[in-house]
């Protein structure tokens, strides 16, 4: 990141950058991104906890590669029910022709549990919950809580 800033000419810095820092925020904007910092990682959290007592309903310590492989699968749970959620509601219009049958198939059927161990595939589940989560409002996230139980 260092080096990224390092590469900007300085008059763009104090003339463009720099100003912009000090601009006041629109309000709705500033709880959106409030609401959204604040919910994913409950979320996530939450979802890695009822993965440990699906699979751990007796308490049992669970060991490290255990708990690495429930950590990332839960990611890929979060981005199922996420789908889910959009197209149950019809959140967003035409947003089947966004995901190709292949990414559903994918999503429903995690065919070799090494490979998400193993592989940084879970990075891009990752990278879409946050983008699914960002697309909803305020309220949609709410209503998502609320139906999966994660208040």
């Amino acid at each position: 990141m260092i080096n990224l800033i390092d590469s900007i000419p300085y008059d763009i810095i104090i003339n463009v950058i720099e100003p912009f820092t000090r601009s006041i925020q629109n309000n709705n904007l500033l709880k959106d991104i409030i609401s959204f910092t604040k919910t994913i990682n409950s979320i996530y959290h939450k979802y890695c906890i009822n993965l440990y007592n699906i699979i751990n309903p007796l308490n049992e310590d669970i060991n490290k590669y255990e708990k690495t492989i429930i950590d990332k699968l839960a990611w890929y749970f979060l981005e199922i029910d996420l789908h889910c959620f959009i197209i149950q509601f019809e959140i967003y219009d035409g947003f089947l022709e966004l995901i190709d049958f292949a990414t559903i198939l994918r999503l429903i059927h995690i065919a070799d549990i090494h490979n998400i161990v193993e592989n940084s595939e879970y990075i891009r589940t990752k990278g879409v919950v946050f983008k699914l989560w960002g697309f909803l409002s305020i309220d949609q996230r709410k209503q998502f809580m609320e139906i999966h139980d994660l208040f």
